[in-house]
């Protein structure tokens, strides 16, 4: 069995970086929940968040609770428009999640590479009369550069997320933080190493 090329591995690594930087999204969109939401205590607006269920219920959940909390009409314009953002940016990575991978060439002069293809649903919106595969990349087909992409937008999102948070703090007069209670802050633990070699005999 051939090997494959080292760029594949690079390849999927690439894809572990996005739904890394994904990961920071969800994050950051619930530190703009929390916010909204003091002085509720971080640990109940976290397992209040993550029980609303989908990151479109979360970005909703968000929504309206701004919308009780937030009187500067710009500010909560600003959200939602980051909100709108999310929304577009979000099908991008459920195509990535929900895809597989082939080996595959979007050009037919390129030699074939490691790339995450989406197929809809209904295939007959995949390809329509007049579009190439290359029409698709970015949006059911993933390559290298797309991963980058994808990585660039999502972290993009999460930093957004993070100045509106400041400024949604700064409006409603509290903390920007997380803040922890002294109960939900676990100390260091203390292990005790096992020898693997035998005891040694005295003298």
């Amino acid at each position: 069995m051939p090997k494959e090329a080292p760029e594949n591995d690079a390849i999927r690594l690439k894809f572990v970086d996005v739904l890394d930087a994904w990961v920071k999204v969800e994050h950051a969109l619930w530190k703009v929940f929390y916010v909204i939401l003091k002085p509720m205590e971080a640990t109940q607006s976290q397992s209040l968040f993550h029980a609303v269920g989908s990151f479109q219920s979360q970005r909703d959940a968000v929504m309206v609770v701004a919308g009780g909390a937030i009187s500067d009409v710009d500010l909560l314009g600003e959200l939602e428009t980051l909100q709108g953002r999310a929304r577009g940016l979000a099908t991008k990575r459920n195509n990535l999640v929900h895809g597989r991978w082939m080996m595959a060439s979007t050009k037919a002069k390129d030699p074939p590479t490691l790339m995450r293809f989406y197929r809809p649903a209904n295939i007959t919106q995949f390809l329509k009369p007049g579009e190439t595969a290359l029409s698709k990349k970015g949006k059911y087909i993933f390559d290298f550069q797309d991963l980058q992409n994808c990585q660039r937008e999502f972290s993009t999102l999460a930093k957004d997320y993070d100045a509106i948070r400041m400024k949604i703090a700064s409006h409603l007069g509290v903390s920007p933080h997380i803040e922890l209670l002294e109960k939900d802050i676990v100390g260091p633990i203390r292990t005790t190493i096992q020898r693997s070699d035998p005891p040694q005999e005295g003298p």
